[in-house]
């Protein structure tokens, strides 16, 4: 049952509360078929790659955070085991913060590596594929290994291309086999 307030506004029986301010129709903000995000002008309704990228690389580091924090509680439980109290407790953290600090820079520089080799390349290639990703991969991975050496540079080139490629076989199995039949260099 509504009853009709001298100010206009509808008001359900029993209701506390009634406010001419949100009392408007939501379509006037979002007019049929526009997009929700101020887009410039000349670009089209979609994210570049970098973009996209913050939320790979702000993940990566949360999820880098939380590995490594779990790890160290972990390790400071199996630690301190002959400790007790404040003692211990004050290790414990000690030992989550600084292995979830240390895993979270390392994932993140990781994924921050990644996503611009992966942008530069589809720049230049001008072609977003999983060659693209593949590459970035394997220069990530060589990157990462670049003040140990040239043979670090190639096991760690390696070990991100084999990464890659795995993520590859399992997120897009059917590109994959396309690519493989007919490379787009």
């Amino acid at each position: 049952m509504q009853d009709r307030l001298d100010t206009g506004i509808n008001k359900t029986s029993g209701a506390v509360f009634s406010s001419p301010y949100l009392n408007f129709d939501p379509s006037i903000l979002n007019p049929a078929g526009s997009s929700q995000f101020i887009i410039p002008e000349g670009q089209g309704e979609h994210r570049g790659k970098m973009e996209m990228a913050f939320f790979t690389i702000g993940s990566s580091v949360c999820a880098g955070g939380f590995l490594g924090g779990l790890n160290g509680l972990l390790t400071g439980i199996r630690e301190t085991k002959n400790l007790s109290g404040n003692i211990r407790y004050s290790q414990i953290m000690n030992f989550s913060i600084k292995k979830g600090s240390l895993l979270s820079q390392t994932v993140g520089s990781w994924a921050l590596m990644f996503s611009l080799y992966d942008t530069i390349l589809s720049n230049v290639r001008e072609v977003d594929d999983e060659l693209n990703v593949a590459a970035s991969g394997l220069l990530t991975g060589a990157t990462y290994g670049a003040p140990y050496g040239l043979r670090r540079v190639a096991k760690n080139g390696l070990i991100g291309l084999g990464c890659t490629l795995a993520y590859l076989a399992y997120t897009r199995r059917d590109k994959l086999n396309a690519l493989v039949k007919n490379p787009s260099f």
